[in-house]
């Protein structure tokens, strides 16, 4: 049996998953089983209804939106790979490279897990499900695009830093707009694991709970 459509059932259902889940990560106090079970639950109810759609593919992309994405990509990356360095090297400058020049192994294990194991999950949930599952309860678009990312960057909330939160939000836009335009699971993957892969190199993973 496919999960309910209604309009108020979809708002249930996106207020547990995607605010009252995160937030129980944080809520002091509680036993770790009282914070994982939810979370775990959540992920398989999302994998079923992900799996009980066919609609919910993660197609190749259209060649017609490939100039697009390699165009926004470079136009963005640039300024996040001057934007990141310069942010280590300024206040966290013993963390400037640091896996890169301390232990190169390390590194490449920790750009794979990221991308396989935290990437592509994310954005699974957050943009091919949430677009699929809850992008008709958004008229606007920006609304949509901003909701998104906010409840993108509240994922992040166990994190306890406000720079994750930032980042994660101002991420969470571009992701949202890159999906909006190509539909591609695939596409915002890569977006989001350049993005990502460039900041842990520069030494920003200690903020993101991997070494650094």
């Amino acid at each position: 049996m496919i999960a309910p459509t209604s309009k108020r059932y979809l708002y249930i259902e996106l207020i547990i998953l995607f605010l009252i889940i995160p937030v129980l990560l944080v809520v002091p106090g509680l036993p770790f089983w009282v914070k994982i079970f939810p979370v775990v639950t959540g992920f398989t109810y999302v994998l079923f209804i992900i799996y009980s759609y066919s609609k919910f593919k993660f197609f190749k992309p259209e060649k017609k939106v490939l100039p697009y994405f390699g165009k926004t990509l470079l136009i963005r990356f640039i300024p996040i790979v001057i934007a990141g360095t310069a942010f280590v090297y300024f206040f966290s400058p013993q963390d400037f490279f640091g896996l890169v020049r301390n232990d190169i192994s390390l590194w490449a294990t920790i750009l794979f897990v990221y991308s396989v194991g935290s990437v592509l999950p994310q954005e699974v949930i957050y943009r091919n499900f949430f677009y699929k599952r809850y992008r008709k309860l958004f008229n606007n678009t920006y609304t949509y695009i901003v909701i998104n990312a906010l409840l993108f960057a509240l994922c992040h909330l166990f994190l306890k830093s406000w720079i994750v939160l930032l980042m994660t939000f101002v991420g969470g836009i571009l992701f949202a707009m890159t999906y909006e335009k190509t539909k591609s699971t695939f596409l915002v993957t890569v977006e989001h694991s350049l993005y990502g892969l460039w900041l842990f190199t520069a030494g920003i993973g200690g903020l993101l709970a991997f070494p650094s």
